[in-house]
């Protein structure tokens, strides 16, 4: 079930196409991704923690969640940092955005 204060949404980039979840807000932006093999809904229990003010983002890579697997093999990771990557600085559009990652966002 999807919290009700999320709302569905899909980008398109050269490499891939990504979905996932965001909560508008005029504050501090905040991205998530989730670790491989998971889904951004694993995160979803932290929005409920952050100031509702604060816009937050989650998506679910190629092949994960609401993302469709690529019709040709699964892009590398540098692909999908670079998907990732573009999707936010449209996102942002030049503000500065926090990161919140999970396995995949760790070292």
């Amino acid at each position: 079930m999807t919290p009700p204060h999320l709302t569905l949404v899909s980008w398109k980039s050269a490499d891939s196409s990504l979905s996932g979840w965001e909560r508008p807000g005029d504050g501090q932006i905040v991205h998530f991704l989730h670790g491989n093999g998971f889904c951004s809904r694993t995160l979803w229990p932290l929005a409920q923690q952050l100031p509702s003010d604060w816009r937050l983002i989650f998506t679910d890579i190629p092949g994960h969640g609401g993302s469709a697997r690529p019709s040709v093999g699964m892009p590398d990771w540098q692909g999908m940092a670079r998907s990732i990557a573009d999707q936010l600085q449209v996102l942002a559009d030049g503000q500065p955005v926090q990161a919140v990652g999970h396995s995949m966002g760790g070292c």
